[in-house]
């Protein structure tokens, strides 16, 4: 999981409901701060690229589509956008759904 910055509570409520998913399905998340600078993105993104990711689930205030598209030849991709006026259950639906789309990646 790719996110700006953990000390945002979107961003950790979001992390605290991924984490939840991913357990109930027996995978683990490893976590990234992007600090919200592209050139930082791109290294998370090229770091996990030794295979020890099934998936990429990432929240980008600067979407760099071009490397996403990608990336995403090697390894899938969610990407998503959230911002602080979503409400706890809202986070949750977006988590609930951004994991499910990923998981159907990993079973193709």
């Amino acid at each position: 999981v790719i996110i700006p910055r953990i000390n945002v509570s979107v961003y950790s409520c979001f992390v605290y409901n991924i984490e939840k998913i991913a357990s109930k399905f027996g995978y683990r998340i490893i976590l990234f701060q992007s600090f919200e600078e592209t050139k930082r993105e791109k290294d998370c993104l090229k770091s996990i690229l030794d295979g020890s990711v099934d998936g990429v689930i990432i929240s980008s205030t600067k979407l760099d589509g071009s490397l996403h598209k990608k990336m995403a030849s090697q390894l899938p991709i969610q990407s998503i956008c959230i911002s602080e006026e979503l409400q706890e259950q809202q986070l949750k639906d977006i988590s609930v759904t951004t994991f499910s789309k990923l998981l159907m990646y990993l079973m193709l």
